[in-house]
């Protein structure tokens, strides 16, 4: 019998992360149109590089690796957060939007440091 190996897709943290870019991109959308190479590109960025880093992770050889690019993917979570804010309190999502995106990316963090731990 073969066997074979997980797909980086089957891991929660890339699904859920994969959804939060797709929420992110919608948002932004209604962003003003000054911001597109500014605040607008930079979130979307950062909200890409999670589920990129979590992929190029369980890629590579080895914990160790998979451990450094889960804590990058989980810097970046921290940088969607703060640049969500920011949006926010430039007016530019609503209380309700805001609070949902805050709150997704909350727990994409929360599984990316729970499977940091468990490699440990």
């Amino acid at each position: 019998m073969v066997r074979r190996e997980a797909s980086f897709r089957e891991l929660v943290a890339w699904q859920k992360s994969m959804t939060q870019v797709e929420e992110i991109y919608r948002e932004t959308r209604s962003w003003p149109a000054e911001e597109r190479f500014g605040l607008t590109a930079q979130v979307r960025r950062a909200a890409v590089s999670v589920p990129a880093k979590i992929s190029a992770g369980s890629g590579r050889s080895g914990s160790a690796e998979l451990r450094l690019h889960l804590s990058i993917a989980h810097g970046s979570c921290c940088e969607v957060q703060t640049l969500l804010e920011v949006g926010h309190r430039l007016g530019f999502s609503t209380a309700q939007n805001f609070d949902e995106l805050l709150a997704a990316s909350e727990e994409v963090s929360r599984i990316i440091r729970g499977f940091i731990r468990s490699l440990a």
